[in-house]
């Protein structure tokens, strides 16, 4: 399972994405690719979560992404978030420091093309609720999009698909 690694190199703090796997001696990390320069902004709360419930998953994510965003300051405008250098395009799944791809470290978790990618193509099938539940939950975490217990649920209904039981 891959995720996001903080390196600061001089200074400033760059992101990978990377994945452990085993070896004889022990557990390694391996590189699978640059995600960007990390990028920090200021929480500014927005107030209450959007209603979702009328929405689809995939809009249902991109919307609370959003929501998430205008409570660190970021503007809206003609589908692209910006504040300062930094600006995010939830349709393409970009997030950009000026022309160069970026992380964007909000709440516990990050933001980038990677974590909005895998929000978005989750699949929410298995033989337990709970275990799907968990799996969502470490999602939006790794995002970094926080939503209150009851907007995740309505989220998780809208993707959770029990797997038929065996005769």
């Amino acid at each position: 399972m891959a995720f996001v690694r903080v390196k600061t190199i001089k200074g400033n703090r760059y992101a990978y994405l990377v994945e452990n796997t085993w070896q004889t001696r022990g557990s390694r990390q391996t590189v699978k690719g640059y995600l960007g320069k990390v990028i920090t902004p200021d929480a500014q709360p927005f107030g209450q979560p959007p209603d979702i419930s009328a929405l689809s998953y995939a809009d249902a994510v991109t919307t609370l992404a959003s929501w998430t965003l205008a409570n660190h300051g970021f503007a809206h405008d003609q589908g692209v978030h910006s504040k300062e250098a930094v600006s995010v395009h939830l349709a393409n799944r970009q997030v950009l420091h000026k022309t160069k791809s970026a992380v964007l470290e909000l709440n516990e978790g990050f933001l980038c093309s990677h974590t909005l990618s895998q929000l978005l193509e989750f699949v929410g099938e298995g033989s337990r609720e709970e275990e799907v539940g968990q799996r969502l939950a470490n999602t939006l975490l790794e995002a970094g999009i926080a939503v209150p217990q009851e907007t995740f649920v309505a989220l998780f209904h809208k993707i959770y698909k029990p797997l038929p039981e065996a005769p």
